[in-house]
């Protein structure tokens, strides 16, 4: 048996440990970062709320032209949800709402423009 000192990465989780406060911190701020980066949003402007209430989403925002549905072809939009996903099961459940929401339009791929 090996001892292999205590655990800071787990499953794509950082974990931060403080014994003389009795805290335990999971985050994936890296994770989510490389997401983030690999769509090209890094330069975006960060917000608090992931996506607020009255938002709407709906089909008709979608267009309908071939070229605009041939440029979302190179978008991984269903990968990028389901990416995000693991990491609001695991660490960010304030990101339940957005992605919930995102996800009914993954059969209709299309950027509204």
């Amino acid at each position: 048996m090996k001892d292999l000192e205590p655990a800071k990465k787990i499953l794509k989780m950082i974990v931060k440990r403080n014994r003389s406060k009795n805290s335990l911190k999971i985050h994936q701020h890296d994770y989510l970062f490389k997401i983030v980066q690999k769509i090209g949003m890094a330069k975006c402007k960060p917000i608090n709320v992931p996506l607020v209430e009255h938002f709407i989403l709906s089909k008709p925002q979608c267009p309908s032209s071939e070229s605009k549905i041939l440029k979302m072809e190179n978008i991984p939009y269903a990968n990028v949800i389901g990416t995000i996903m693991y990491s609001m099961t695991n660490t960010r459940l304030d990101l339940a709402y957005s992605i919930s929401l995102l996800s009914r339009f993954m059969s209709d791929l299309r950027k509204i423009y």
